[in-house]
């Protein structure tokens, strides 16, 4: 047996992924990047109106108003008529527009008398008000993202705004759940005496493509060993992580650590020092790691947190990839004894952190609809900080 750390360590070296592709930005949400981007031209790549008004030489509108000034031309958005900035004129533009070489203000209409051929300024100018300068937002061969960003809609829009529409990111983890159990039921199925339904796998998957990746399959197995060889063969076929949940206790049919020493699995680990999950083991077959859990939702739930975002984290490098971890005050409702170290579920508030109620049974999920963290804990604490892994996933 060994800790949380000692686990994660073993089950996490030498996993660092190298394979990229490229992608549509429209596609690429979410995924990491793999090659650093720079900006490719200025934004905004003109001198840009960012008013409805009349584009002037600033030194024309200064020391009185009113001003008289004869209107040359016109600009709308997409246009970009170049006007030659002679004393005393203007270019009527609209928001986004074009600003002329030597025009170095825009006074708003609501300052004018919206005149066509002559306008009258009601107010002084200041040079470059109300225009949007040339590089205002970004310069040409500015490092925008770095390799190993994980990106989202703002990284998104501001490739799209270089004219860029495919990155290079790394390729997504692929990870099959095998649930194990004859007493497992499909969603949808009819309700057998005896059966529950299958909830767990639904809920791992769910965490996987909200990080990012691919939910290879999900597999149903009963307490068959020859069958369970079969599916898990056929997940390795293509997956990086295989999730197997149920078989690892020390019941009738816990099967699945005799199978894995039978199929030549590589053990990493087995047991972990820690309630509720203590079976949980980690192996590589052919190519795949495979992390082995409880078949209680719970326990199998808190550690897949555990180990999926530190393996993620091992694969891609990134940070945030992680759970983010803290402290927190303890403010009680948790009344069991603590033999050693116990991850119990929680709700944290501000700098505090309670329990949800007196369920903590491992084949419990559903007050986990309300808890945001799980704590990490030594002992039952009594206004004591205890560290927390936060679940804001």
């Amino acid at each position: 047996m060994v800790s949380i750390e000692e686990a994660i360590k073993v089950f996490t070296n030498g996993i660092r992924i190298s394979d990229i592709e490229e992608v549509s930005i429209s596609e690429c949400d979410g995924r990491i990047l793999a090659k650093d981007i720079s900006a490719v031209m200025n934004v905004p790549s003109y001198n840009r109106s960012a008013m409805d008004g009349y584009a002037v030489r600033s030194i024309d509108c200064m020391g009185g108003a009113p001003y008289v000034m004869t209107v040359v031309g016109e600009n709308l958005a997409g246009e970009s008529n170049d006007y030659e900035a002679k004393p005393k004129t203007a270019v009527r533009v609209m928001t986004g527009a074009y600003i002329p070489d030597g025009y170095d203000c825009v006074i708003k209409q609501e300052d004018t008398d919206y005149g066509m051929d002559k306008v009258e300024i009601r107010t002084d100018a200041k040079p470059w008000f109300n225009i949007c300068r040339i590089a205002e937002d970004v310069s040409e061969g500015r490092l925008l993202f770095k390799t190993g960003t994980k990106l989202g809609p703002m990284h998104i829009g501001c490739i799209a705004m270089q004219g860029i529409d495919k990155v290079s990111v790394y390729k997504q983890a692929r990870i099959a759940i095998i649930s194990t159990g004859s007493e497992l039921l499909e969603a949808g199925s009819p309700y057998e005496k005896g059966k529950i339904y299958n909830s767990t796998s639904y809920i791992l998957e769910s965490y996987i493509k909200r990080s990012g990746m691919i939910c290879e399959g999900k597999y149903i197995c009963s307490d068959d060993e020859e069958a369970f060889k079969d599916i898990i063969d056929k997940a390795a076929d293509s997956a990086d992580l295989i999730i197997t949940t149920g078989g690892m206790s020390v019941g009738k049919r816990d099967f699945i650590p005799y199978v894995m020493d039978d199929i030549g699995a590589k053990l990493l680990f087995r047991g972990v020092d820690v309630q509720p999950g203590t079976p949980t083991g980690g192996y590589v077959y052919k190519d795949s790691h495979v992390l082995c859990l409880s078949g209680n939702p719970y326990a199998a739930l808190v550690h897949f947190m555990i180990f999926y975002y530190e393996y993620l984290y091992g694969m891609y490098g990134v940070e945030e990839m992680r759970l983010a971890r803290t402290k927190a005050r303890f403010v009680g409702g948790f009344s069991k004894k603590v033999r050693g170290r116990r991850i119990v579920r929680g709700i944290h508030e501000n700098d505090t952190v309670r329990v949800p109620d007196e369920k903590h049974e491992s084949s419990v999920i559903s007050n986990m609809v309300m808890c945001n963290c799980l704590i990490d804990m030594k002992k039952v604490p009594d206004d004591e900080l205890v560290d927390i892994y936060i679940l804001n996933l």
